[in-house]
């Protein structure tokens, strides 16, 4: 009677168990979509930048100066960020996904350079790095050295815990947005002037699809 006591006691730990670990498994998948509609809400881990902590290329996370001796290091990002000369990007980390955190690639870039950029330089730049990234099925954020978020490529959240699946999608909706007010001045040719124009744009301006969504970009301040 103990005997069979015993056993049921012991069936009924494991199932209450499989019905906790069914509960709190939603939990954490909930964390996703959380930071696919707010990249602000993981923030840039600076203390990885750091050339004394040493990444290994099978790890879960890895620098822009990770060697892998089997492979090229995956994402490989360095063909795209010499297409701008080499000078914006300073590191990046890459989150593989496989312990926890969320896939995706963290980019810092030189301030300097990057307030040169033109708001469409800016966008062919976010564009170019977020789509060589996700070649490889990581969304992408770009911070500067003082952890503010400038940029965010952000592909379909459904397909992001997917790291098994590396083939390059055909279309992925993905979608810019650019972070942190700042003013541009740019010379539009007119027929009246040619002297610069000071343009606007804060959090959260938008495009997808390869237009921008901001309506009047080059509007009056």
């Amino acid at each position: 009677m103990m005997r069979l006591r015993g056993r049921r006691l012991a069936v009924a730990i494991g199932a209450m168990g499989m019905m906790l670990g069914a509960i709190a498994a939603p939990a954490a998948r909930s964390q996703e979509p959380a930071f696919m509609t707010d990249p602000l809400s993981v923030e840039l881990d600076t203390a990885l930048l750091s050339p004394e902590v040493v990444l290994q290329a099978d790890g879960p996370i890895m620098r822009h100066d990770t060697i892998s001796q089997q492979d090229i290091t995956a994402p490989s990002l360095w063909w795209a960020n010499e297409q701008f000369g080499g000078k914006l990007v300073n590191s990046w980390l890459a989150y593989s996904g496989t312990d926890g955190n969320l896939r995706r690639v963290d980019m810092v870039v030189n301030q300097q350079v990057w307030s040169l950029y033109t708001y469409f330089e800016r966008y062919g730049f976010v564009t170019q790095m977020g789509t060589a990234a996700w070649d490889y099925r990581y969304n992408m954020r770009i911070f500067n050295r003082d952890r503010e978020l400038l940029a965010a490529y952000m592909c379909e959240p459904g397909t992001v815990a997917s790291i098994v699946d590396t083939q390059p999608a055909s279309s992925p909706p993905c979608e810019v947005t650019f972070y942190v007010c700042e003013s541009l001045e740019t010379v539009i040719s007119q027929p009246q002037t040619d002297a610069p124009r000071r343009i606007d744009y804060c959090r959260e301006d938008e495009a997808s699809g390869g237009a921008a969504r901001d309506p009047n970009p080059f509007g009056e301040p």
